[in-house]
């Protein structure tokens, strides 16, 4: 289990919809050699005025993993996102056997003026095991030595998306 404690705010805008600046978010690092397969979540927000739309997301680097449904929460009122993936497998298979970083976001819009947000816990649940997957490594080196540079080399678990980026 992760509990972030941690009393996070941050301003939202006037929109009708989330925006990429109107996130809190929270990494998970998962130790070489294991794996995490998360079973639920749990987050309290605190609201100031007016009523307030939020999601909790799950993503390991680009890939969004998981999106929960919209909440609303309104005046000066603390409310609870529980996600519970039990009964859903859909979730379950795409959270399972995690490694790396995994990011927890939580997103906030609001149709009122600007007001502030407070995310005083998060928790995060699951299973950790020891990683069974094959590791492989990824070499990549410029040739000739000085032509550019080569990012995404390194070790990765068997069924990791590798990306490689060469620049001149």
């Amino acid at each position: 289990t992760y509990t972030g404690l941690h009393y996070c705010w941050r301003k939202t805008q006037k929109t009708s919809d989330y925006d990429d600046n109107q996130w809190v978010g929270y990494q998970l690092t998962i130790g070489d050699g294991k794996t995490f397969s998360i079973t639920g979540a749990h987050a309290e927000i605190f609201v100031g005025d007016n009523t307030y739309t939020w999601k909790l997301q799950i993503a390991k680097g680009t890939d969004v993993l998981y999106t929960s449904e919209n909440q609303t929460a309104s005046k000066t009122k603390t409310d609870n996102l529980v996600l519970d993936f039990s009964s859903d497998a859909a979730a379950l298979a795409k959270l399972k056997d995690l490694t790396g970083n995994i990011t927890v976001r939580i997103y906030m819009y609001q149709a009122g003026s600007q007001k502030y947000f407070v995310i005083p816990y998060l928790t995060v649940t699951g299973t950790v095991a020891t990683n069974t997957k094959n590791t492989c490594t990824v070499t990549a080196t410029a040739n000739p030595e000085n032509a550019g540079t080569i990012e995404g080399a390194g070790s990765y678990s068997e069924g990791d998306k590798v990306s490689v980026t060469a620049t001149p």
